[in-house]
């Protein structure tokens, strides 16, 4: 697939089903895909979590996607590489947000810390694609 040291061999075989990602364009192709997708879904996904962060299940479902995201990210950390952010910062992501669920279940701290946590995670990755090169 791609040679750019900046690219992931798991979203490169996804972006292979639409892209050819040995293509000169391709870089270009995931900045478009970035910006002009995937950062507007996860800022309608984590809106939504904020507008139902009191609801009872909420922490749960956030907390399987936490572990999940540890269980991916934990196996990426020897060869941490980078998409358009860092692998370990999703990886420190993750991990604060499940103590913060479970914080949240113990009733220890309010359920917006949850959403905070993930609009940092966004506005983080946001920020490091501006410094990480797309090649």
């Amino acid at each position: 697939m791609s040679e750019c040291p900046n690219s992931d061999k798991d979203f490169d075989k996804i972006m292979s089903r639409w892209f050819d990602v040995t293509s000169k364009d391709y870089p270009s192709n995931r900045k478009k895909v970035y910006y002009g997708l995937c950062i507007w879904v996860r800022l309608i996904l984590f809106t939504m979590i904020f507008y139902y962060r009191k609801h009872k299940y909420t922490p749960y479902i956030l907390a399987v996607f936490s572990l999940l995201s540890i269980y991916h990210y934990k196996g990426n950390i020897k060869n941490p590489g980078k998409q358009w952010w860092s692998k370990r910062f999703d990886l420190a992501i993750a991990v604060l947000l499940l103590i913060s669920t479970v914080l949240v279940i113990m009733e220890k701290v309010d359920p917006v810390v949850m959403p905070l946590i993930l609009y940092t995670s966004l506005f983080g990755g946001i920020l490091q694609s501006f410094f990480i090169k797309f090649c």
